[in-house]
């Protein structure tokens, strides 16, 4: 037998394992022996026990072809699909920070039965067993009518497929009849986000026009759809509310939302693929201290800290998956969405005379299939890679591969996460 690759020590005789995603609790001796990689000293059942939890191995075990092969079988898979939909690109906010202020397209009726046409092809003509469907923009409420009918029209088909749908949000829009179509449409998860507690988010995210203040409306609109769809609140962060997280948290369980159904998520402002970094900015390092605290105050105020998306999914995200594509309210085609509404970037479209997904620029789909985390030494030696399966190769070569440049925050702050999350 052998230490698995990716134990990691919590701290209190705790350990976790990300490739099992098991946590223990061991007595000072079997504490001792993995510390010292000494487990000649072990018993039968103490080894039994370690090796059924994934926390030591069979000597001829390779941890690491076998992420590869999970890798490799979630791309390749087939019968599997994602879009990330972006029904409009326009906004009822004006965020300083936003990279999109000048990007207006939107469905209208003729997109939206297109675009319902092309995806129920899509799911038949692949056999799909499983679509994941994230609706995001833009603020995609102000096209809720044409979110509704495509998923109207997908449960009208008959479709031997199950569709997960989830949403992100300012939350501004959110009213009683659209939270009762989340609830009748299965919504997986609603993502609503929060610039800081009310005095910031208040100066920061007002209605495009009139600067009117939103944030007592949204913290409302996520008290009631939390009774009928998990939420995550995320807040962006950057230097101007990074050390205004403790005051949100504060008002937030004043509201009475530190309960099951309703996580915090933390999130650095990022440029777009075609921006410089703007000197509101947090660096990745900088971030990543940062959440260190933003975890523990979570604990402190009752709150859960949600976990990266996609956590051990075999995947990082879909640039990688052979049916997976971001999908502009042009009805263009994506591998990324720092690529949305750069039309260089974009390698295929929906066409308008049989309503199917064209590639229009095979080199680029062929060559994001094809990036692998493997390839990559720093992501093959880090023990968070079961958990992320390698840093976002877009965002790293943003950065000229730097050092640490996206990967997921975990790869510093999971000791934390985890000791909140199970609240050890």
């Amino acid at each position: 037998m052998k230490l698995s690759r990716y134990s990691i020590e919590l701290g209190e005789q705790y350990y976790y394992n990300s490739s099992s995603n098991s946590i223990i609790k061991v007595t000072k001796k079997i504490d001792e022996a993995l510390k010292n990689n000494s487990l000649q000293l072990l018993t039968t059942e103490e080894v039994n026990t370690l090796h059924k939890n994934g926390f030591i191995v069979s000597k001829n075990y390779d941890e690491l072809q076998i992420l590869k092969f999970n890798h490799n079988r979630s791309k390749f898979a087939a019968r599997n699909a994602s879009f990330i939909i972006y029904p409009t690109m326009q906004c009822n906010f004006d965020c300083y920070y936003c990279f999109e202020k000048n990007k207006k397209s939107a469905l209208d009726a003729n997109k939206t039965a297109l675009l319902s046409s092309a995806i129920i092809k899509f799911i038949k003509n692949n056999r799909l067993n499983k679509l994941s469907i994230r609706w995001s923009g833009g603020e995609p409420l102000l096209a809720w009518a044409h979110i509704a009918e495509i998923l109207k029209n997908l449960n009208n088909s008959v479709l031997d497929c199950k569709i997960y749908n989830t949403l992100a949000t300012n939350g501004y829009l959110l009213n009683d009849e659209i939270i009762t179509k989340l609830k009748d449409f299965d919504f997986q998860e609603v993502v609503v986000t929060l610039d800081g507690p009310e005095s910031i988010h208040d100066t920061s995210r007002t209605i495009k026009g009139n600067n009117t203040k939103t944030f007592q409306r949204i913290v409302h609109n996520i008290a009631k759809l939390s009774l009928y769809v998990p939420v995550i609140v995320r807040i962006n962060i950057d230097k101007n509310n990074y050390n205004s997280v403790e005051t949100l948290l504060k008002e937030l369980a004043g509201h009475h939302l530190n309960h099951k159904d309703i996580k915090i998520f933390c999130k650095p402002v990022i440029p777009c693929w075609s921006c410089s970094p703007d000197k509101s900015m947090l660096n990745m390092e900088q971030f990543y201290e940062l959440e260190k605290t933003y975890i523990k105050l979570c604990s402190e105020y009752g709150f859960v800290y949600a976990l990266h998306p996609n956590f051990q999914s075999s995947l990082r995200c879909p640039y990688y998956q052979i049916n997976s594509f971001m999908i502009d309210p042009d009805l263009k085609l994506y591998k990324c969405s720092l690529y949305i509404g750069e039309d260089e970037k974009s390698i295929g479209y929906i066409s308008q005379d049989n309503s199917h997904f064209l590639l229009r620029d095979k080199e680029s789909y062929i060559q994001a299939i094809n990036t692998s985390p493997f390839d990559n030494e720093e992501c093959v030696n880090c023990k968070v890679l079961p958990l992320c399966f390698g840093k976002c190769p877009i965002l790293w070569e943003k950065a000229d591969k730097a050092h640490d440049e996206g990967c997921i925050p975990e790869k510093t702050t999971i000791v934390s996460k985890i000791r909140n999350l199970y609240n050890l």
